[in-house]
């Protein structure tokens, strides 16, 4: 069951997923990035590069085993999830700025996703072993299941009917329980490793997520964001792609045990992004349903 999960279900999740990720953009989103073009760099770095280094730094410091490290790196390395949009939109975050950095993020994914895995398996592996990391062979399906389906959603929203739109809008909730299915089957598996190593996995995840809000308030200050920005800006370093990770970690770094971080951080992410949401919004919205109804129809115009 877990080599039909790893193999079929979780690929198919994945596309689905980052079809509607495609299907939530248009023309008023990517606005953001004319007008505020220092700020999405700045936010696109700290997620694709001083997160995988905060990882490696925390790993060395409290001496993680090579497989949870390398799952650590993995998991500072993935792009938002699309979940970070929906909770941006019910914290009354700005909605431009989390769908931007998710898009842009997963497309670059494509080259830093293999990049860090490669640096990963290198550096925390033993120097006389000798550690290959097939690029080719991760960007292809990285290719197939980010980039395409991303492009795919951008241009079905553009061209297709508003009916149609409705039906793009039922791809990230099929996804997301693809990809809990996914979830609930990875743990069942690994129930033994979980209980073994989350003594040893949950404090690294802890901190990892702490030094991220930390890193976000600092480019708060320095890009002198709005609180609804920096909103969008934390929930989207918190709330990642595990399911993308935990592919990448079972696929082609060939362990199973890589792939805890991701789950333990589906969960202190959440955690950490539900404080956030909680302190940061007067009231929560009393319709969840039409909340997400909003997300689907105005997403990505300015909230003032």
């Amino acid at each position: 069951m877990l080599d039909l999960v790893t193999a079929f279900i979780l690929p198919i999740a994945l596309f689905i997923m980052m079809l509607g990720v495609g299907s939530t953009i248009h023309s008023h989103q990517l606005a953001v990035l004319v007008h505020r073009r220092g700020m999405i760099l700045a936010g696109v770095g700290s997620m694709a590069l001083a997160g995988p280094l905060l990882a490696f730094c925390i790993a060395r410091i409290l001496a993680l085993p090579n497989e949870l490290a390398i799952g650590l790196i993995l998991l500072a390395s993935c792009p938002g999830g699309l979940f970070s949009n929906y909770l941006t939109l019910l914290s009354r975050g700005e909605i431009g700025l989390s769908v931007c950095l998710t898009a842009v993020v997963s497309l670059i994914y494509v080259a830093t996703g293999p990049m860090w895995a490669e640096w990963a398996l290198l550096g925390l592996e033993n120097s006389d072993k000798d550690v290959s990391v097939p690029y080719t062979h991760i960007m292809r399906p990285l290719v197939l299941f980010l980039l395409l389906p991303i492009c795919l959603g951008m241009v079905l929203r553009g061209i297709c009917s508003s009916k149609f739109r409705r039906v793009l809008d039922v791809f990230p909730d099929l996804g997301g329980v693809l990809a809990i299915f996914c979830y609930v089957i990875i743990v069942y598996a690994q129930r033994d490793t979980i209980v073994d190593g989350l003594v040893t996995v949950l404090p690294a995840v802890v901190i990892l997520n702490l030094l991220l809000i930390l890193l976000c308030i600092g480019l708060s200050y320095l890009f002198k964001l709005s609180w609804r920005e920096f909103t969008a800006l934390c929930i989207e370093h918190l709330i990642r792609q595990e399911g993308t990770g935990i592919y990448i970690a079972i696929a082609f770094v060939g362990s199973l045990e890589s792939s805890l971080p991701m789950l333990v951080n589906s969960l202190t992410g959440l955690f950490f992004s539900s404080l956030i949401i909680v302190f940061g919004r007067r009231r929560l919205p009393l319709n969840l349903r039409k909340a997400r109804r909003k997300m689907c129809s105005s997403q990505g115009e300015n909230i003032s």
